[in-house]
């Protein structure tokens, strides 16, 4: 029972440094950083043929999706970002997240996706 009220105390006090005392203009930066990140690697991925592209880092552009998906939560929890800015963001890890997948699925020779992805 002891574990579980520490676990809890740990929770309680995670999550009011993120929804409260957290750094907005410092997630933003940390969410552009890691979009960029994820990016590089997905565009890095392009131009690659053969072992390279087989033993090409793909799950570390998913990697930073995750955050970066991550960090959008917290900033739209926090109402830091206006209604539009909340669907542009939105739509940008949305196309991180296409792209991740559609270059996984390349890398693993499965069946690439009927439709476009915008880059």
């Amino acid at each position: 029972m002891k574990t579980k009220v520490k676990l809890e105390r740990k929770s309680k006090g995670l999550n009011f440094q993120d929804l409260d005392r957290s750094d907005a203009p410092a997630i933003r930066s940390e969410f552009e950083l890691h979009e960029k990140q994820a990016k590089e690697l997905l565009d890095g991925f392009k131009g690659l043929e053969g072992k390279d592209r087989v033993r090409f880092p793909v799950l570390a552009a998913y990697d930073h999706c995750l955050k970066c998906s991550h960090l959008f939560n917290l900033m739209d929890a926090r109402g830091v970002i206006s209604t539009t800015e909340r669907a542009a963001l939105m739509a940008r890890v949305r196309t991180l997240a296409c792209r991740t997948a559609i270059s996984y699925l390349s890398q693993i020779g499965g069946t690439p996706p009927l439709r476009e992805v915008r880059s």
